[in-house]
């Protein structure tokens, strides 16, 4: 009898670290994408300057967050949250164009 119970606080203590770590590891995850949002978001704030234009389309901004294609679409979303670049939209989905949001010179 009291070998179960002894065998049972070891597998619920298993079970505990298990889910410890499974939360961990999700937690990592969690940071890692934010990072590779941001990272993207920078690289295609980088594409503007490198182009020298206030204007971008989203094929040229999948291009820019190469190997990181997959996170364009949230590192625009951050962007715009942000009030960075606005979208108008194309004819197609690559075809839609970004334009960086500027200031007057003159504003204060």
């Amino acid at each position: 009898m009291d070998s179960k119970c002894a065998a049972e606080r070891h597998l619920n203590k298993d079970i505990v670290q298990k889910g410890i770590d499974i939360a961990n590891i999700q937690a990592a995850q969690r940071d890692a994408a934010r990072m590779t949002v941001q990272t993207v978001g920078s690289k295609i704030l980088d594409a503007f300057k490198k182009k020298g234009s206030d204007t971008l389309t989203m094929r040229e901004a999948r291009r820019a967050a190469r190997p990181n294609e997959h996170a364009t679409t949230d590192a625009i979303d951050l962007l715009v949250k942000q009030k960075l670049i606005t979208v108008h939209p194309g004819d197609r989905r690559d075809s839609h164009i970004l334009r960086l949001v500027t200031t007057p010179k003159n504003a204060a």
